[in-house]
Order: structure tokens, then sequence, then C-alpha cells
């Protein structure tokens, strides 16, 4: 397993997690909303504003899910009623990322009693600039079942998607599928996008903290550990991008 000690021009474009209930939230008490909101104010102070429907002739029950956001507007979390989403546009790191994932769900926990999470998912969205004049996919991006000396493919083509993990068992599925696809040209650059998704599947995990930190950093170092082994040595040397090995 290899993990990124240093990443001096990164790629991300944005990083998301995704945690699906096994059933639905029988919802969150209005006195509870302020509470909630001040516990994860550090992180996310910009709190959803309750807002007001004109009368119809059916009666609404569901009005939609709480968004909470960071101070920039670039992060924030997204609370539903079998979900916790979370978007972070601004990605410092793995190591300071997750506390925040944390803390939101122990908020949340207290406010309401969360059911079993049913499935988790990471995504993590990469943009690479490649200047049209060098392109060659096996300069840049390893193949993970074939890899041929030479690949006759134009960029306009590229939409690729690898299933390089997938494991099932009693309890859970977990799986890591890489998508890599062009997404045009500027500057006189090729942009491709690389999805790194990672998942546990078919599961019921316990909601509690500790059990949910535990499968979520086993689902990010195995997609990182991907995703190191995706580029090339030459591209890794050109993207300033050092890792370990876990191991």
């Amino acid at each position: 397993m290899k993990r990124i000690k240093e990443y001096i021009d990164p790629s991300l474009e944005t990083f998301n997690v995704s945690i699906n209930y096994e059933r639905d939230l029988s919802g969150v008490e209005l006195d509870k909303i302020s509470p909630l909101g001040n516990k994860i104010g550090q992180y996310y102070p910009i709190k959803p504003k309750l807002g007001l429907i004109k009368r119809r002739p059916i009666e609404l029950i569901k009005l939609g899910y709480m968004q909470f956001m960071d101070s920039d507007k670039l992060n924030y979390v997204n609370l539903g009623e079998d979900f916790i989403d979370f978007v972070f546009n601004k990605y410092v790191k793995w190591d300071r990322e997750l506390p925040k994932i944390i803390h939101v769900f122990e908020a949340l926990n207290e406010a309401t009693e969360i059911p079993n999470i049913a499935k988790i998912v990471l995504t993590y969205i990469d943009l690479f600039e490649i200047p049209i004049e060098d392109f060659s996919y096996n300069n840049y991006f390893t193949f993970p079942i074939i890899n041929n000396e030479k690949w006759d493919i134009k960029f306009q083509d590229i939409f690729i998607g690898f299933v390089p993990y997938e494991e099932s068992s009693e309890i859970d599925k977990k799986k890591v599928v890489l998508r890599l696809r062009s997404r045009g040209i500027k500057e006189e650059k090729y942009i491709l996008s690389l999805e790194t998704v990672g998942s546990i599947d078919n599961c019921s995990i316990e909601s509690r903290s500790n059990i949910l930190k535990n499968y979520l950093r086993e689902c990010h170092d195995r997609i990182e550990d991907y995703f190191i082994d995706f580029l090339t040595p030459k591209y890794k040397t050109e993207k300033g991008l050092e890792f370990e090995d876990l191991d």
C-alpha cells in the first residue's frame, strides 16, 4: 500500500465523500437544528436558511436536504433523509479533512439517531493538462490490465474505465473504479479528467464514529494506492508526486 507524501503540482479538482444509510432518518427536530449548526460551525459556519413556501392544495411533507457551507463557500456538507455528502472543492490533505467528516457525523448523531450505514463512496476527481505536441497515453498513464508498448488512440476518443480491485464477502463488497476521459483543449493543452472511486457497499456499518473512521481510512488508502500506480514514473516525477510504502 502506498501513500502520497508530497504533491508539488496537485491535480485535484474536487473530492466527495458520500455516506448512505440503511433506512431513512425520522427527521431532525427544529430546536436541534441551531445547536447542530453551532457544533459544526468551526468548519461550516454558513448555515442553511429555513425556507417558506406558498400555500398549495396538497400537503408538502419533505422540503429537501440541509446544506452547511464553509466561509469560502467552496466546501460544504449536505444532510439528507438517507445520506450525508461532503464536497471539498478546496482540499488540503486527507488528514485535515477526515476530522471534519467525523466531527459532523458525531454532531448529527447527537441531534438525531443515525441508522446503520449501508454504503460509503469516496470520489477523487483530478484534472491533468498535457501539451498537445507531447501527448501519448503511455507517457502519462498506465493500463491496469494490458500494458502495450504504444497506444494508437486519439485524445478526443478517450473514455476508459477500469475496475482494478473488487472483493466481495458475506459482510460487504469493496471496489475501486478508475475512469479517464478527455475534457477538452485549453491553451494548446489537452485536459483529461480522472475519477478514482472507492466504495464499500452491501454492508451494515454501525453508526459509531470510530467504526466509520476505520472504514473511511481503509477506503481512502486503497484508492490513493491505485491512483499512484495509475501515473507513470515519468509523470509522477514531473508532477512532484512523492510517496511512501505503508506495508
